[in-house]
Order: C-alpha cells, then structure tokens, then sequence
C-alpha cells in the first residue's frame, strides 16, 4: 500500500444524503416538493427515496410515537422526479396496475448505496406494504451549466393523503473531494 504522503493529490469519493421532512400533507391528492435548493451547480441525485408516516390519533405521553420505524403503506398513483426538464423514471408508473419498474429501482437502489444483493422487502411484500418508494435518477445525462439543476419531485395519490401525515425525502448524491498533499488545499 501506497503511504499517503506520498502522492501529490488524494481523491476521495462520497455520497451525500439529504435528509426533508414534510410534516402534515393529509388532504392533498398532489404534491409538487422542489429540491433545487438541496443542490448546488454541476450536482443532483442519484436516487430519491420517498416514505410516508401517519400518526395515530392519540400518541404518547410526551408527543412521542412508540414506534417510529412503522412507515405507512400510501395510495401513491404515479411518483416521479424531474430534473431540468426529464422525467425520472421516464415513463409514467401506474401503482394501480403494476409494480415491476418500482422494484427494479428499489433493487438498484439496494445494489448501489447499500451493497450487496440482499433486499429487504421481497417483491410481494414491496407490493402489499408500499412504505417506500425508490426513484433512480443515475442514468441522467450530465449537463455542466452555470446554474444549479431544477430538481422536482412530484406524487399523484389515488386517493386524498390522510390527516396527520407526513411526507420523508431522501436525495442521494454523489461528491468528491481533491487534497492537494504538496499545497495542503481541498478543492470540492
């Protein structure tokens, strides 16, 4: 193994996860959540992920959950994010109808960030609990502009969202980091 002094540059690769909650959307049969503002000039995700969690009517004694790990299972009709003007996936998912594109993004998903190919949900159990919704954006063509990407989600429900819910958005993107050993500087 190569001492580290001894090279004039060091790379290092790694993912940034951007953590939005947003609270009570119940009622809404549509949400539009812009995430430009996440990212900056030359960067946008990888993968977004999107869960849901409706509290109770009545919860513990210090406004707590008992359990804040149970998501609930939505009726999300079609999820997509759009990215200076493409569509992630790109064509439009029914969830009435189907479920195969939405797996496949939460495998790549697992694959990719997670490693490995265990995954926790089998395909039945992805289909019946619908907790958590993967969108693969890796495949986006690279634009280098002097603006920040316009990035968006957008969820259509079959149904109106219940009181009470709230909305997670995880955005995964990938950065690097340059050390100069010789000028000691680290350049993004």
């Amino acid at each position: 193994m190569q001492d580290l002094t001894e090279k004039k540059i060091i790379n290092w690769n790694y993912r940034k996860w951007h953590c939005v909650e947003l609270p009570n959307i119940g009622g809404k049969d549509t949400i539009e959540y812009n995430m430009s503002h996440l990212f900056t000039k030359g960067v946008s995700p990888i993968f977004v992920l999107v869960a849901f969690q409706t509290l109770p009517a009545t919860i513990g004694a210090e406004g707590q959950l008992t359990d804040n790990s149970i998501l609930t299972p939505m009726n999300v009709k079609n999820i997509h994010v759009t990215i200076d003007d493409e569509s992630y996936p790109r064509m439009r998912q029914d969830f009435n109808t189907g479920y195969a594109l939405a797996y496949n993004m939460y495998c790549d998903y697992m694959k990719t960030c997670v490693g490995g190919h265990d995954v926790l949900y089998s395909p039945n159990k992805f289909i019946t609990d619908k907790c958590v919704y993967v969108i693969d954006t890796s495949k986006q063509v690279k634009n280098i502009t002097s603006s920040a990407p316009n990035i968006t989600l957008n969820v259509d429900f079959s149904r109106s969202v219940p009181d009470k819910t709230h909305m997670y958005i995880i955005a995964v993107s990938q950065s690097a980091l340059k050390y100069d050993v010789l000028k000691d500087e680290v350049e993004k």
